[in-house]
């Protein structure tokens, strides 16, 4: 993981004032649409957690292909604009802010002293006790979230995502959804620049670089630029989808249903292994979707014996890795890891949709493997709901990670 530093390794907020990082994050814009900018050597910083905070929202952007490639100035602008103007437009209805204002003091239990007239088109009551149940959770462990200014941010979000997702979602979906909004508001928050002077004003001929990155990172904008985010990350792989179906049941998982069949006899079991998982190079031959393919098929390449064992103490490896994979890691570990571990998903989500993800969970069961290979069942359902990988280094779990996917893309998804 050895790179070409952008970033002096090391520098971090309790060492450098934020004066120092927003320059960081300044030059780095700068390099983005300089000639010299080199997409191998920026992701090695990123590798090495090398990446300011305050720039992250605008990295994400990029990565998720909200902020075009190649890397223009002046398209970068016009699209934010545009995004920016496309949400405003639906959060200034009346209908919205009256629907917002009513959750939102429900939110931070004010009483109700005025009546607002509003109408959605989907139940939202029961999701709303989720969402607040959900918050309470996360404000226990990161006052961040005590925040009225946060929660306001995040019930908007979820509101503008809903009103245009009009969906039939039950319990797991609503908490994987707002899982994954808590993620990206924890994550982005160190981005919020704070100014008085009318900054969006900007065209696309301003040539003041600190000025575009103040545009590009605006405290008033924080909802809009979040929401853009938040969209295209639950499209990206069909996230959404999967989340929805697995959520009510109907996501295909015919191999996982064998295998269950299977465990009770040890030797059905490793010959259905050997037959249905030791494949020839060719993805085209699995059968099941990404999660039932990652918790068994590749599995099986790295560790043929410690799956097996697993299977036969009658472990619920399929659900273990769609709970991680859906919640995007929320549910393996602690908020102040996962900002990392998404920068490095993000590096490969334009070619690889979000392989990545897959590949980490991967290395962090691997990397885990001494804690809780010899644990009875009910010990391992009980370690996996602790946050094990917080237990390891980030970079340990992105570093193998990194050999899984070589091996893996060599294999199985030859460019």
């Amino acid at each position: 993981m050895e790179g070409s530093s952008i970033i002096s390794p090391g520098k971090r907020r309790s060492s450098v004032g934020r004066s120092s990082l927003i320059e960081q994050s300044k030059n780095l814009l700068e390099y983005f649409f300089s000639q010299d900018y080199n997409d191998e050597d920026f992701s090695a910083n990123v590798i090495n957690n090398n990446i300011p905070g305050e720039f992250r929202s605008i990295l994400w952007r990029v990565y998720l292909g909200i902020l075009p490639n190649p890397h223009c100035k002046k398209d970068w602008i016009k699209e934010t604009k545009k995004y920016r103007k496309n949400f405003e437009s639906l959060t200034s209805e009346e209908n919205f802010q009256n629907a917002l204002n009513f959750y939102n003091s429900k939110l931070n239990s004010e009483v109700e002293n005025k009546n607002y007239i509003f109408n959605l088109n989907f139940k939202f009551d029961s999701e709303f006790s989720l969402i607040k149940e959900e918050l309470e959770s996360y404000s226990k462990e990161y006052d961040m979230f005590k925040s009225e200014f946060l929660k306001k941010s995040f019930l908007t979000i979820y509101l503008v995502w809903r009103i245009k997702n009009n969906l039939e979602l039950n319990e797991n979906a609503v908490i994987f959804i707002s899982r994954i909004l808590g993620i990206l508001i924890y994550s982005l928050y160190p981005s919020i620049i704070h100014l008085n002077e009318n900054i969006d004003e900007i065209d696309a001929t301003e040539e003041d670089m600190k000025k575009i990155f103040y545009f590009f990172n605006l405290e008033d904008y924080f909802d809009h630029d979040i929401y853009e985010i938040y969209e295209k990350l639950l499209k990206t792989s069909e996230m959404q989808n999967y989340i929805i179906n697995f959520s009510n049941n109907c996501l295909e998982n015919k191999l996982n249903e064998e295998i269950k069949i299977s465990r009770n006899e040890e030797s059905y079991l490793v010959e259905l292994l050997d037959k249905k998982l030791c494949l020839d190079s060719d993805i085209n031959k699995f059968s099941g979707n990404f999660i039932e393919n990652l918790s068994f098929n590749f599995f099986f390449i790295f560790n043929k014996d410690l799956l097996q064992k697993l299977i036969l103490k009658g472990f619920d490896i399929y659900n273990l890795v769609a709970n991680y994979y859906l919640s995007l890691f929320f549910n393996s570990t602690k908020f102040e890891n996962i900002t990392y571990y998404i920068d490095n998903i993000l590096i490969y989500s334009r070619a690889e949709d979000l392989r990545f993800l897959g590949y980490l969970i991967l290395s962090s069961l691997l990397n885990l493997e001494e804690e809780f290979a010899e644990l009875p069942k009910d010990e391992i359902d009980k370690f996996f709901k602790n946050f094990p990988v917080s237990r390891k280094d980030p970079k340990d779990i992105v570093g193998k990670a990194l050999k899984i996917r070589e091996k893996i893309n060599k294999k199985f998804y030859k460019q």
